[in-house]
């Protein structure tokens, strides 16, 4: 089936997560962005309780905001999500994309992110990223939205836009992920975009994305996807 990854901001939330059958943990501060980094304490915390149970992702902001950031830090890690806010007036967004991935640990995969709403983030066109990640031999790219407030990835793009970006990453680069305040409402509409995970925050919280884990509310979205995707375990060759 298509696989739930939550986003937790500490261990007690991630221990949720993982209670309620998320499979994949994402560690991020939803206070500081839509990809904001946590201290790095907590993501080393996550990754020493859970990373050797399921895959573990860490958020790290946008690309200027990598400095400071010890890359070491992040063994254990599956995963690394940094966005491409604030790039598309940077000749050289893609040089200093690559010299991220090359500071990373080697078992830890660089992951490509889209937003859908590109132009109000100042990102790259979403097909450029999909051209430099295809050169870069990255494996998988989240689909966001920047802006969190309130509106749907389905609110940032259009049907056409979205599909087109979709089938190109599936053709071109291959792990594909969609989040954007995906809700039970409208994740049975992101199921038809073919993703490998969904990806969710505020819709597994008791309040909006700022409010706590729910055990219970990552059960039921873990259920609403066994009850309608056929099973699958394909997600799990993203990051080879």
């Amino acid at each position: 089936m298509t696989g739930l990854l939550v986003s937790v901001r500490s261990p007690l939330e991630a221990n949720a997560a993982l209670r309620g059958g998320a499979a994949v943990i994402d560690v991020k501060e939803p206070l500081r962005g839509s990809l904001g980094a946590a201290d790095s304490d907590v993501w080393r915390a996550v990754i020493g309780q859970i990373g050797r149970v399921l895959p573990v992702s860490v958020a790290l902001g946008e690309l200027h905001q990598r400095d400071g950031i010890d890359l070491k830090s992040l063994a254990g890690a599956a995963f690394v999500k940094v966005g491409l806010a604030g790039c598309q007036s940077r000749a050289d967004w893609c040089d200093a994309w690559a010299s991220l991935r090359g500071g990373l640990p080697s078992d830890v995969a660089l992951v490509g992110v889209i937003y859908a709403d590109w132009a109000a983030a100042g990102a790259p066109h979403p097909l450029q990223i999909i051209d430099a990640a295809e050169r870069m031999s990255i494996r998988t790219i989240l689909i966001d939205t920047f802006h969190k407030n309130g509106a749907t990835l389905f609110d940032r793009a259009s049907e056409a836009e979205l599909i087109e970006w979709c089938e190109a990453i599936r053709r071109r680069i291959g792990g594909l992920v969609l989040a954007g305040s995906l809700t039970a409402a409208t994740i049975g509409r992101a199921l038809e975009l073919g993703p490998d995970l969904i990806a969710v925050r505020g819709a597994a919280c008791d309040g909006d994305r700022a409010g706590t884990i729910s055990s219970r509310r990552v059960a039921d979205l873990a259920e609403f996807l066994r009850s309608i995707t056929p099973v699958s375990t394909a997600w799990r060759g993203c990051a080879d």
